[in-house]
Parts: structure tokens; sequence; C-alpha cells
């Protein structure tokens, strides 16, 4: 087997173990809707399983990506007590050491680094089994390179996100102790912990589809202007927040950190932001509505809900509206999309939510045929731009190897 092969069969295999295995979950049998599944997500079968495949299909990958021997030198240079990058964070120096002590490899670290992004994400959704099967191959398949590429950061990242889990259930303490490793593994985290702590500060009221779709247009036609923005930020945060990067003005501008982007492409990816944007509204309406005719409150901000299933679908349909409205400015600079890597992935997740949500009520609710069919296609573009994105990258010799 070649290793264009070998990529795409482990690409779609992965994608498929995830959409197979799920199904088989005992909690999406007996549990009805609106229950919090009993089983603890790491005692469920079917979602370590796929989870465990998936660390080990990608940690053993071989000089995968442009940051593979980065991480590499980084392990052998502190096994010997020696930095390979001074300005790298420290938490993620010591799993290093650490892993090494215990007789492992940098094989053992991917490994680890694989389990933890996959294994957050379904304890994101653990209250959401059902889903998974959907929600895991469609995330995946959309942001594969980039997770692999950028391994340290989506390290961090992962335990940010089960931080994430505990704040929308109110658990504070254990948000900051996960936080806390995030950012010691991957300082970007440190900017998100305060935004991410007043999550349940999100207004309840929702504007129309008219001025959400505006703002959008507004925000994709004027981002020279929100660039400049964010240099003058950039240089302030790289003075007094996160101070071990250089990531002032002058550096964000150099050439290597700016992407040029074809038209075709950005126009696509601003229908997918416009339908993505249509689904939230709808998600967070259906909610409203449903709680209302119960003649429920403030339902989103009552204590009484705020471990339901409801309120995190709540949250990631808001979150999912400021990814896709953030994508458009970090489209073009590497460093502005990293950032915004926090809010951009909840769009692709509640996208995805929707995919299941639209097609598992698609008679019982009135959602109109022309949000249907955009759905349709705005789906059918993401796959068939995941296929070719990873030929390209084959092509340019980002294959999986192992050795």
């Amino acid at each position: 087997m070649t290793p264009k092969e070998l990529t795409i069969v482990v690409f779609y295999g992965i994608c498929l173990m995830f959409f197979i295995l799920p199904l088989f979950s005992r909690n999406k049998v007996v549990e009805p809707y609106g229950r919090i599944p009993k089983r603890r997500i790491w005692l469920d079968w079917s979602i370590v399983i796929p989870c465990i495949v998936y660390a080990l299909l990608v940690g053993y990958r071989y000089n995968y990506g442009f940051d593979w021997r980065q991480y590499y030198y980084t392990f052998q240079f502190i096994q010997r007590g020696a930095l390979f990058r001074e300005t790298t964070e420290t938490g993620y120096l010591v799993i290093n050491k650490v892993i090494g002590l215990l007789g492992g490899d940098i094989y053992t670290l991917f490994i680890f680094e694989g389990f933890m992004w996959v294994f957050s994400l379904c304890y994101l959704f653990r209250n959401h089994r059902r889903q998974i099967h959907v929600v895991l191959p469609l995330f995946i398949m959309m942001t594969w390179f980039r997770v692999l590429n950028l391994s340290r950061q989506h390290f961090g990242m992962s335990f940010f996100f089960i931080a994430i889990a505990c704040i929308i259930e109110g658990k504070k303490l254990w948000y900051f102790f996960w936080s806390a490793i995030a950012i010691s593994i991957h300082t970007s985290v440190l900017v998100y912990v305060i935004p991410f702590f007043l999550i349940k500060k999100l207004p309840s009221y929702l504007p129309s589809k008219k001025t959400l779709l505006l703002v959008y247009s507004f925000i994709f036609l004027g981002k020279t202007i929100f660039i400049s923005i964010l240099l003058k930020l950039g240089t302030f945060v790289s003075s007094w927040v996160i101070t071990n990067k250089n990531y002032d003005a002058l550096s964000l501008m150099q050439n290597r950190f700016q992407w040029t982007v074809a038209l075709s492409k950005m126009l696509s990816m601003s229908f997918f932001d416009v339908t993505a944007i249509i689904a939230f509204w709808y998600i967070i309406n259906f909610l409203k509505a449903k709680y209302q005719e119960n003649n429920v409150l403030n339902v989103f901000h009552s204590v009484r809900f705020k471990n339901t299933k409801d309120l995190f679908v709540y949250y990631m349909a808001y979150l999912g509206l400021l990814g896709a409205f953030l994508r458009p400015i970090g489209e073009a600079h590497e460093i502005f999309s990293r950032t915004f890597l926090y809010f951009t992935y909840f769009e692709i997740l509640g996208f995805s939510f929707w995919v299941y949500f639209l097609f598992k009520n698609m008679k019982s609710l009135r959602i109109p045929l022309w949000l249907k069919l955009m759905t349709f296609m705005a789906l059918l573009y993401r796959i068939y731009s995941a296929f070719f994105s990873l030929i390209s990258q084959i092509d340019s010799g980002c294959f999986i190897e192992y050795r």
C-alpha cells in the first residue's frame, strides 16, 4: 500500500469508526432524550475504543505535518535537560520529561495527545451520545490536518474543552483546574479563560436572522479594519498577557503568517458560515420556544436547568455564532486563525450537530425547504473540500507513514 493510499484509508477509516461504533452505545438505546446518560463516558466501550484506536493510528505517524520535527526535538532535548525552544511552555515540557522517565518516546506523547484530544470532544458531548456518531466524523473530517500539525495547541485545547464542559455545569473550581493545565501546555488558552468563565452571561436575547447576516456581511467586507485592530491588540497581548511569545504588530505582519485565499474558497466558506448562522438561529429559537411553551422563564440562566442537555446545545450554538463571525477575519492569517480556533471549532461542532438535528426532525419540525437545501449543499461542500484538501496535503508531502 502506497503512502497516499494508506493516508486515505486511515483518514476515512477513523471517520467510519466514529460513525459506526457509537451507534452501539448502550446509553443511546436505553436513555430517553432529555435525560443525562448514567454510564460514565470513560466506561462506555463504544466511545473509549474509537478514542484508543484513533490515538494509536495518529500517534504512530512519522514526520507528518510541518511541526512534527519540532515536537520530536523538543522531546529529545528535554530528556538531556536542554531546551529546543526557550519559549516552550513548562507544563508541556514536564509531560515530555515524565514520559521519557517512564520509558516512553515521542510516539507515546503523540498517542497521549491523540487520545486526550478526541476524548475531550466526546467528554464535551457526553450527554449527547446519540449525536456523537454524526458530530465526531464530520468534525474530524473538517479539521484533520490542522489537529495533527498543531498537536501541542490541540493538546492544550483538549484540557480546555474539558474545562468548558465543567463551567457549563457550574463547576468553577474544576474549570480553573483544567484551564491551568491547558495554559501550562499552550498559553493561547490564557486569552480565553475569563471569556469562557463568563459563558453563562451570554444574553438570552437573540437578534433577527437579517441582523445577524448584516453583522456577518459587515465583518466579511470590513476584514481589513478588524485585522488592523487585532494587530494593535496583538502588541498589547504580547507585552502584557502572553509575554513568552513575540506576537506584536511587526511580527504578525511577516509574510510567513499571511495566506493567500482563492476567491472561490473565500465565497464557499462564507456560504458555509451563513448556513451555520441561520442554523444556530433556528436552534436557539427552537430551544427558547420549547421552554416558553412550558411557561419556564429565564430557563437558560436558572439553577434548575443548569445541567440539562439543552443548555449545552444553547451555549454551543451561541459560541458557533461567534465562531462564524470570527472565521473570515482569520482565514488569511495563520496566527489569527489559530487564535480563533477556540470559537471556530464550535461553528463546526454546532453545524455537525445541526445536521443530525435536521435529519432527525426532518418531518416533525417546520424547517424551511431552502434551509434544508442550504444545509445539504454546505455539508456536501465541506465533505468535498475535505477530500481534495487531503489529496493536496498528500501531494505536498504530508502523508501518513509508520516507522
